[in-house]
């Protein structure tokens, strides 16, 4: 479903609400074969159960999409950014 290692979590504020909202970008694994829809469901019950927060948005990733840094960290600002500019907008989202 989900790329291990592949995930990056931020908070934003979407333009439908005045308070930070929790952002998930994960990169899909397509091994797995589960849909979208099921990835992005299954996600968000998880951080759920975990830690009481729903996630207000997750978008499933090409592989390779979400960059590293030279010492291999996700770039968790890069991805944000990117987000917020609109580049992963043309990913569907139930």
């Amino acid at each position: 479903v989900v790329r291990p290692g592949r995930v990056v979590a931020a908070g934003f504020v979407p333009a439908d609400s005045a308070s930070e909202e929790l952002l998930i970008l994960a990169e899909r694994d397509d091994r797995q074969g589960a849909s979208d829809s099921a990835a992005i469901e299954e996600i968000r019950r998880t951080i759920l159960e975990a830690t009481g927060v729903r996630a207000h948005t997750v978008r499933m990733l090409s592989k390779g999409v979400l960059q590293r840094t030279s010492s291999g960290k996700l770039r968790r600002r890069d991805a944000l950014r990117r987000f917020l500019s609109g580049e992963f907008a043309d990913l569907a989202e139930p």
